[in-house]
């Protein structure tokens, strides 16, 4: 509502594209921050891919699986999470138990491989269906990522705007009469 007295009232309109600004703010920062959060849930899939590269890059070259996994814990540099599931495989193995069960923290993916291989004693070829599975997984996953990345910080952009409008210039324009 305009007002006809021509007065402004600078302090509430301070006060209010203040508190509009930091409404603002706080929703960009989130919307980043959840962004980030959600990358970084996929990138944590390509570690794991890039573990078992290593593994089926070491048994096609004809070293042990339990060596095979020592060496691809050497470059596991901050994933704690796939550190550990890694020692545990490494130490179901010490304990003589079969490459399925060891293996059984990776996911069930990764145990129905090394089941079906250890049935057809292929055992090489089971790491390299692994990850052409994990790459493929990986691929749809950030495929999907990208492509509702750049509509939704669109929108994410046009709310902040609109907040900003709403709170800080439509005040100013309203009692001015423009």
């Amino acid at each position: 509502v305009t007002d006809l007295s021509g007065n402004f009232d600078f302090e509430s309109y301070e006060k209010n594209a203040m508190y509009g600004c930091i409404v603002a703010n706080s929703f960009l920062l989130f919307a980043i921050g959840f962004t980030l959060v959600l990358y970084k849930r996929i990138s944590l899939n390509e570690e794991f891919f890039d573990s078992f590269k290593i593994i089926n890059f070491l048994l096609n070259a004809g070293i042990d699986l339990y060596s095979s996994l020592k060496i691809s814990l050497l470059a596991v540099k901050d994933n704690n999470r796939l550190k550990e599931k890694i020692l545990s495989a490494i130490r179901e193995l010490e304990q003589g138990k079969r490459a399925s069960f060891a293996c059984r923290n990776f996911g069930s993916e990764c145990v129905f491989q090394l089941e079906l291989s250890e049935e057809s004693g292929m055992e090489k070829n089971a790491f390299a269906n692994i990850c052409k599975n994990y790459e493929t997984k990986i691929e749809t996953q950030q495929k999907i990522f990208f492509e509702m990345f750049e509509p939704v910080s669109m929108a994410v952009i046009a709310l902040y705007i609109m907040i900003l409008l709403k709170t800080v210039v439509m005040p100013a324009f309203f009692n001015y009469g423009i």
